[in-house]
Formats: C-alpha cells, structure tokens, sequence
C-alpha cells in the first residue's frame, strides 16, 4: 500500500483519492490542504512539482498551487517573450503545441525559431534552440509528444522550395529527418537558424572550459565501464560537472 509523503500513513485507494509525484505519493486530503481542489489538479502539476515541496509548504503555510501557478506563468512569459524576439510568425493551428512549450524548454535554453510543418503524417511544431531542435506533436488522445536531434548531432539541414510550401531535410549520422508542407517564407529563415544555432554551439562545446568537462566526462565513463562507479553515481557526478 502506497503511503503519503506528508505523514508516512497509508493512503486507501478506496476511500481517498491520492496523487503520485517523481519523489513519492500525496493523499487527497493532503492535496487540498496544499491549496488543490483534489489529487487530481494536482497530478497536472507533476512535472514541477514535489512531494518533498509540497510538505515543506504545508509547514509554512504556503499554498503550494500558488506557488506552482507562478512558476508556469514565469516560464510561460519567457517562453513568449523568447517567440517575439525570434520574429516567429503567427502559426495557426499550433497553440496547443505552443503552450507546451514551458514544460519543455528548461531554463537553460533559448528558442531561436519555429516553424509548423508535417513530419510522418502528423502536424508538428518544429522548434529550434540554442541546444537541440524540438519535434513536438499535441495529439488528441495520446497528449504531448516531443522528439528532438541534439545540434552536435546535427551533420546538414537544406531546404527546397515549390510553388507555395517548402521541405526541410536534417541530417544527424545516417538518418535524415524530412518536415515538409512548412511555409515557404519560414523554412529558409529556419535552416539559417538552425546552422547558426549549431555552429555557436559547437564553438562553445570547444572553450577550454568546456574542453575540460568533456575530458572529465571521458574519464567517468571509463570508471563507469569498469565497474568503479555505479550508473547511479555515474549519472549525479556527470549533471555536477554539466551544471545541471
């Protein structure tokens, strides 16, 4: 039986509703006190938020969906701010794909430009920024769906034009990624963006600074190959030496 995070009681599936967040469990009553209306609300907050948070709150005596509510609304006015400063255009039948994107943007990153167009049959919101370029489908049933092809994977990206819709073809290894029926005016801007985009990227990935995290990440996997470091440990020591 799973049990609450705020006071180590057992939560009864049949009696109360209950919320399952990254670090452990929430019962509803918990919830509510925290400032949600049930479990429920809350589970739409599991991205950002924590049980460990979210008890600490209730110490305090901090409506934590306050709280959370002033996170989204940060990221989400970066986000847009970011869009306005890229000169990305308009993109009719992309909003749910757009208001996405402060859940998948962190903090770190940058949005240089956007473009919608079909990949594989579905519609998608094409994003690039300073660390990757985003494939990100809003569908109906299945919810949010996001790809992405790091830049220093990224080998070549070109675009060809018709008559009113352009085609947008990246590389990365031997894989190319085609998005097609994207505006004709946006897939040159795009693949100018995306070069640039990569170009700084690997620029700074060889800054003495970052070429010494990258000899030390070399030096880990071998500890971690060796079986001297677990993968758990693997993994902290390797987000220290990144800064994440």
């Amino acid at each position: 039986m799973n049990k609450c995070e705020v006071d180590g009681q057992p939560i009864h599936i049949f009696k109360t509703g209950s919320s399952q967040l990254n670090d452990g469990w929430i019962c509803e009553p918990h919830a509510k006190q925290a400032g949600f209306k049930s479990a429920l609300q809350l589970n739409k907050y599991a991205k950002i938020a924590t049980a460990a948070a979210l008890k600490q709150a209730l110490t305090d005596g901090i409506n934590y969906k306050e709280k959370l509510d002033d996170i989204q609304n940060s990221a989400s006015d970066r986000i847009k701010s970011q869009i306005k400063s890229a000169g990305i255009p308009s993109m009719t039948g992309m909003k749910k794909e757009l208001a996405a994107l402060p859940d998948i943007i962190d903090d770190k990153e940058t949005i240089t430009y956007a473009v919608n167009g079909g990949l594989k049959g579905n519609t998608v919101l094409m994003v690039c920024t300073n660390k990757r370029i985003l494939f990100i489908d809003k569908g109906m049933v299945y919810g949010v769906k996001s790809t992405e092809i790091p830049l220093d994977s990224v080998n070549a990206v070109s675009y060809s034009s018709g008559m009113l819709l352009s085609k947008i073809s990246v590389t990365n290894g031997a894989t190319t990624t085609q998005i097609v029926s994207i505006p004709k005016n946006t897939a040159p801007i795009m693949v100018e963006r995306i070069k640039e985009a990569r170009d700084a990227y690997q620029k700074n990935m060889m800054s003495p600074e970052k070429s010494s995290s990258i000899t030390d990440l070399r030096e880990l996997k071998a500890l971690l190959d060796d079986g001297i470091l677990t993968q758990e440990e693997f993994n902290a020591k390797k987000k220290q030496i990144l800064g994440i």
